[in-house]
Formats: C-alpha cells, sequence, structure tokens
C-alpha cells in the first residue's frame, strides 16, 4: 500500500469518526430524549447504540489526525510536531472520558444514580469530575492546534483548516452536555473538521497555493 493509498485511509476514517460523534448523539435523543442520564444509561440499549459510538469516534480520530499529520509534515515542521502532539494526545485523552461516559456510566446507574444527576464539579466526585473535565480541554486544544496548523501548511484548502478551528471553538463554548437538539448541534460542530479534512485528504484536494517551510 503506498503512502497516497495510507492518507486517503486516514481521510476515510476521520470521515467516519465524524459521522459516529453525530451518530451517537443522535441515538441518544431518538431513544431517550431528554431523559436523566441515569435513567437511560441504566437502559440495555446504551452501551450498543450510543457509547460505543462515541468511543469508537475517537479511536477513528486518532487515526485520522496521523495520516493529516503525515500529509503535511514538512511545512512548519517544528510547529506541526508541537500541535500533532498535542492533538493526539488531547484527543486520547478525551477519549478515555468517553470509555468513562460508555462503560462507567450504566455501572453508576446501578450503584448510585445520583451521582450522575451531579454537576461534575460537585467534590462528590473526587477527582474524577475535574479530570473529566480537563480531559475534554485536552482534546478542544489540541483540535485548535492542529486546525491552525492546517491553516498555515497550506496543503489543504484554507476551508478545511478554518472549519476545524471554528467548529471546535463554537462547540466548545456550548455546554460540556447539552441535551435534545442543543446536543446534536454541539456534536456536528465537533464532526464538522473532521469530516472535513477527511473529505478533503480521501479525495486528494490541494491547497491555493505553496507557503514556504519554517523550522
Amino acid at each position: 500500500m503506498t503512502g497516497r493509498s495510507l492518507i486517503r485511509w486516514s481521510g476515510l476514517s476521520a470521515i467516519l469518526g465524524g459521522i459516529l460523534i453525530v451518530l451517537a448523539r443522535v441515538m441518544q435523543v431518538a431513544l431517550y430524549g431528554e431523559a436523566a442520564l441515569a435513567e437511560h444509561a441504566s437502559a440495555p440499549g446504551f452501551v450498543p447504540f450510543v457509547g460505543l459510538p462515541g468511543y469508537a469516534s475517537g479511536v477513528f480520530l486518532l487515526l485520522g489526525v496521523i495520516g493529516l499529520y503525515a500529509y503535511q509534515r514538512d511545512r512548519y515542521p517544528v510547529f506541526g510536531l508541537i500541535a500533532f502532539l498535542i492533538a493526539f494526545v488531547g484527543i486520547a485523552l478525551s477519549n478515555d472520558a468517553n470509555w468513562l461516559y460508555a462503560f462507567g456510566s450504566p455501572l453508576l446507574a446501578r450503584l448510585d444514580p445520583e451521582l450522575l444527576e451531579l454537576n461534575l464539579a460537585d467534590p462528590r466526585w473526587m477527582q474524577l469530575g475535574p479530570a473529566f473535565v480537563y480531559s475534554y480541554l485536552a482534546g478542544v486544544l489540541g483540535w485548535v492546534a492542529i486546525g491552525l496548523h492546517t491553516l498555515l501548511a497550506g496543503r489543504l484548502p484554507r476551508w478545511v483548516g478554518a472549519t476545524m478551528v471554528v467548529g471546535m471553538t463554537l462547540a466548545a463554548l456550548l455546554p460540556l452536555s447539552p441535551d435534545g437538539l442543543p446536543g446534536i448541534l454541539k456534536n456536528v460542530l465537533l464532526a464538522a473538521g473532521p469530516i472535513a479534512f477527511g473529505v478533503a485528504l480521501a479525495i486528494g484536494l490541494e491547497g491555493p497555493r505553496p507557503e514556504p517551510t519554517i523550522q
């Protein structure tokens, strides 16, 4: 398999990751509406239809950003490497939170349903609440960083990097876990960047002009 083929496959992986981000929230709203998390986390369909798609999205996004970095690593290489490392670690950490949500929520729903309804800042969460929030923020920071590198590198169309930065920034301004349609909107914004660069890599879109490389 050639390098170009691997880049295309990474693009397809990013597209699939973005689709799963939206699908997980759509399924949550369709199956459970605005029911409390303690109610739907204990339902038999929560893990396969909500939890697993959300967690799998992070795995596919990690594969996607590897291909994105490989495609533009020679442009602004120092900043690109830093942005990639922040993005990779940030996405990995935020996906740890997805894992906890997918598989920990059903257990807590059985053991202590009240805990699931508490704000993550509540001291009864102890270190777990802040860790969950910081993991999410690490993912936001990483995504914005690699989006900025995509804009600077110029190997992909400018709208791709802009979509990555703007989509994630707008999503970060919304509450962490909004219900109903606002929740779907948040996930659409989260998915916009991965789908944008995934399409660009998969079909071989090029930037408008070369940019100077800065060490």
